[in-house]
């Protein structure tokens, strides 16, 4: 799977915008953990794609994500999108 172009794209201009220069260095899960503001640009996008913003290499279809814990175990369950 991966992200399309356009929404890293995106991504990228959103942060240079509110962050300058610097911007490169925030895009890690570490910051979007502790920085109410890096949340709110990651979940606007991802709200603005509708949660699509994984793509199928192969199929090049839309797919999402579920996670769920299963007796003591993690499942990610992948569907496609329509």
């Amino acid at each position: 799977m991966c992200v399309p172009d356009k929404i890293l794209v995106r991504l990228f201009l959103d942060f240079k915008e509110a962050f300058g220069d610097k911007y490169q260095s925030l895009i890690t899960k570490n910051s979007y953990r502790k920085n109410p503001k890096i949340q709110q640009i990651i979940n606007d996008i991802i709200q603005d794609y509708q949660f699509t913003v994984l793509q199928d290499i192969d199929s090049q279809k839309f797919i999402k994500l579920k996670h769920v814990y299963v007796g003591n175990s993690n499942r990610l369950i992948v569907t496609e999108v329509s």
